[in-house]
């Protein structure tokens, strides 16, 4: 059985407005520090294109994820939040307060280090025995 995480997400105005059950989507027309606080207040992950945020890190703020890599659809969001779920359930990820990452639409994901480094979260890259075994296991 795979691995499971439903993040609640707030998506700002700089992205397709969208209010989806799966994933978990609000939209809000604000941007930046509005946003960032709306989602703090709701408890929610913003979802921006804005990549200033990531330079706003706040020990008790949303975690903020950064969509680069050019327009967006609401199917394309919707696909990439997907996959930011799927990549940090499989990296067994605990969300922080203030934790900040960057999605390149389709593409890649890293986690920005509080040193300021960036983890690319490269699943694809890292073959998984275990992952193999459970799919050819009986059921």
């Amino acid at each position: 059985m795979l691995a499971e995480l439903h993040i609640p997400w707030l998506v700002d105005g700089s992205l397709p407005q969208m209010n989806w059950h799966e994933p978990d989507t609000l939209a809000t027309p604000a941007r930046g520090a509005d946003a960032l606080a709306a989602a703090s207040q709701a408890g929610r992950w913003l979802v921006t294109t804005d990549g200033l945020l990531l330079n706003d890190a706040m020990a008790d703020g949303a975690p903020v994820v950064v969509l680069s890599g050019g327009p967006c659809t609401a199917e394309g969001l919707a696909r990439n939040l997907r996959y930011v779920e799927f990549c940090l359930a499989h990296v067994g990820h605990m969300a922080r307060p203030g934790q900040r990452f960057i999605v390149e639409m389709d593409r890649r994901m890293y986690r920005l280090l509080p040193e300021g480094r960036a983890e690319e979260l490269a699943l694809w890259k890292q073959p998984s025995v275990q992952g193999v075994l459970a799919l050819a296991a009986p059921a």
